[in-house]
């Protein structure tokens, strides 16, 4: 049998070193943020370069879309977040989407925002937006065109 003694001095050096753990963790965390590691640009630019590499014109949207995102690019929301043209259900779904057309040619228009230096990411979707989050979405919407552009510009 262990006795009362010996229990404390197992648990209280496991207690001790438990916190002098909590302490190293909590002054990391409460660091001055201009000392915590962020993400660095050759991460933001060899980002931006492979998506200049794979994403190509005529993609489905769908595609474009998860691959862009995986890549840390956010959806912007725009004001006010919904269109006209469409319901508050796709808005929610497309928060990106700031314009879109309906006639013979169908095009919209959404952006995506790069969070660690607020570059954005300017969208052009042929076809009906309507169709998004539907089986005919799949081969409904194609990327048309995209670019890059500083904060400073963009919608």
């Amino acid at each position: 049998m262990i006795g009362p003694m010996s229990r404390f001095k197992r648990y209280g050096a496991l207690f001790i070193f438990a916190a002098h753990i909590g302490i190293v963790f909590s002054s990391i965390a409460n660091a001055d943020p201009a000392s915590r590691p962020t993400q660095s640009a050759p991460d933001f630019e060899s980002t931006r370069a492979m998506l200049k590499r794979v994403i190509k014109s005529d993609m489905r949207f769908a595609d474009f879309r998860r691959i862009v995102m995986t890549h840390g690019w956010v959806p912007v929301s725009h004001t006010p977040p919904c269109l006209g043209q469409v319901d508050a259900v796709l808005c929610a779904r497309l928060p990106e989407l700031f314009s879109t057309s309906s006639g013979p040619i169908e095009y919209n228009e959404m952006s995506y925002r790069y969070p660690g230096n607020g570059d954005r990411l300017h969208v052009v979707v042929d076809g009906d937006i309507t169709t998004w989050g539907t089986r005919d979405s799949a081969s409904e919407l194609r990327l048309k065109s995209w670019d890059f552009s500083d904060k400073k510009r963009s919608p």
